[in-house]
């Protein structure tokens, strides 16, 4: 196969898909950066897609008309798929979703469109347009957060369980962290777009970054420089503002496939909403961890005393670590139910809830077998207090009695955002957490001198009737989702 070039200078070159798919370049002369490269995706990709039709001769000219530039494409290709033809001319839409590809330029057939929802729809507009508007508000969120923390920071700090005796520490770390406020948000927030563009493994790497570095740091701080509870703090600060670099330096340079442009950034009111609309779920699943954790603590300070909200800060930990690789599975998942929604690819939907499910069921069920049979190891981990081992081994179990439950909280989840469902996802936030554990962990307490076993059985109880909730709606609508038929 052959491709021959005719410029209006009379120009004309012959060379091979093979050539360029090997790292050859097709450069056309123009005074800008940004038009050569924009010229050369426009020539490669042309080529790339009379290639993939089988083409054995191809004739491209090009003309220039004042600020315009017209390329023309022919081929003795295999043609547009007779099921396209109706559809072909309409904005951004492609015969590709089925075959990609991948070559020294990145993803081919997709268009540039992996946001999400707008990713499916080809929408490259709308995913620059979602990418820096979250990054204002994630900047201006943060300020906001940080000074609220400072405002506000004794009140909420005693809410949250610190007593006389530990809130000096608690302080300390807390005015030096809330510092890095910025850093933190913009490491996690703007890491999802990366995920999206399907570097899964870049992703991956900003948290490890951040993670390793605070784990190196924390011991030459807090012993090595004898900083103590502010040297953890500084080490944090840092650790994140590695985790920033890596995850800027990446969405503004040239790898990424949708460029973040810092300074081209501008506030736009639509994006702005529909992105808090969806945000919400998030939002309101992270402040109702923390209404749960002020209605345990403040449970567990009456029936218990110190030692148990000691107890329930380790089981949260262990919790916490658990429940990671289930995050991280469904939250991988997000993007590709956005983008198969986007594209009316139902089937494709369906298809990834029955892959998630059983994964995730399994996994949380071994985890279950794994902390019923080690309780003791697994919670010395995090402290090797003999009093505190002692009593909070059956509170672990209790705990964590049916935590397979959850998976089915998370796919549910995942799945209304995937799909852009704000209304769902931060209805069963509530749902599990508000109506469901908060009450239960203020009355179990008084039912049957339950005490604070009571206040940890309340997490089971709701992962049962929250999880099950969440994930047969969320077959119910997926059921009901138009389009199906497009498959």
């Amino acid at each position: 196969t052959r491709l021959t070039l005719l410029t209006p200078t009379g120009f004309t070159h012959v060379l091979s898909p093979e050539t360029v798919a090997d790292g050859a370049k097709v450069r056309m002369r123009t005074k800008r950066l940004d038009d050569i490269r924009s010229t050369e995706d426009i020539v490669i990709e042309m080529l790339r897609n009379a290639r993939d039709a089988h083409a054995s001769s191809i004739f491209m000219a090009a003309t220039r008309e004042e600020r315009r530039r017209r390329i023309v494409m022919i081929d003795d290709g295999d043609g547009i798929p007779p099921a396209m033809h109706e559809r072909v001319f309409e904005p951004r839409v492609t015969s590709k979703l089925d075959s990609l590809s991948f070559d020294d330029w990145g993803v081919h057939g997709r268009g540039m469109a992996l946001y999400s929802i707008a990713r499916g729809k080809h929408d490259i507009d709308a995913e620059r347009r979602y990418m820096e508007n979250t990054f204002i508000m994630l900047c201006l969120t943060s300020i906001f957060v940080m000074l609220l923390g400072y405002l506000f920071m004794k009140p909420i700090l005693y809410l949250f369980g610190a007593s006389d005796v530990t809130y000096p520490y608690s302080a300390e770390y807390l005015r030096i962290y809330l510092i890095g406020t910025p850093l933190v948000m913009l490491a996690t927030g703007m890491n999802g777009f990366i995920n999206a563009q399907g570097y899964g493994r870049t992703g991956m790497f900003t948290i490890l970054i951040g993670a390793v570095i605070n784990i190196i740091l924390d011991p030459i701080f807090i012993f090595g420089l004898g900083l103590g509870i502010s040297g953890a703090a500084i080490a944090t600060i840092i650790s994140q503002l590695v985790s920033v670099i890596w995850v800027m330096a990446f969405l503004c340079g040239r790898k990424s496939l949708t460029r973040l442009r810092v300074r081209r950034a501008r506030f736009e009111r639509k994006a702005v909403g529909q992105i808090t609309r969806l945000g919400v779920a998030g939002f309101v699943m992270q402040a109702t961890n923390g209404i749960v954790q002020v209605a345990a603590n403040n449970m567990l300070g009456i029936y218990g005393g110190d030692i148990y909200i000691g107890i329930m800060t380790v089981v949260n930990s262990v919790r916490d670590v658990v429940s990671l690789p289930l995050h991280g599975f469904t939250n991988a998942a997000q993007p590709v139910i956005g983008y198969n929604y986007g594209a009316r690819k139902i089937s494709r939907i369906r298809e990834v809830i029955r892959f998630t499910t059983p994964v995730t069921v399994t996994y949380m069920l071994f985890c279950w077998a794994v902390i019923f049979m080690l309780p003791r190891p697994i919670m010395h981990v995090f402290n090797s207090d003999p009093e505190l081992l002692a009593k909070g081994v059956p509170m672990l179990h209790i705990f964590f009695f049916g935590f397979f439950f959850m998976a089915f909280q998370s796919v549910g989840q995942s799945t209304f955002v995937g799909l852009g469902k704000s209304k769902q996802a931060t209805f069963f936030s509530l749902f599990r957490k508000v109506i469901i554990v908060v009450p239960l962990t203020i009355i179990l307490p008084q039912i049957g001198g339950l005490g604070v076993a009571g206040v940890f059985l309340a997490e089971p109880i709701s992962n049962l009737i929250g999880g099950l909730c969440c994930y047969c709606t969320m077959l119910w609508t997926v059921r009901r989702l138009p389009g199906g038929q497009i498959d």
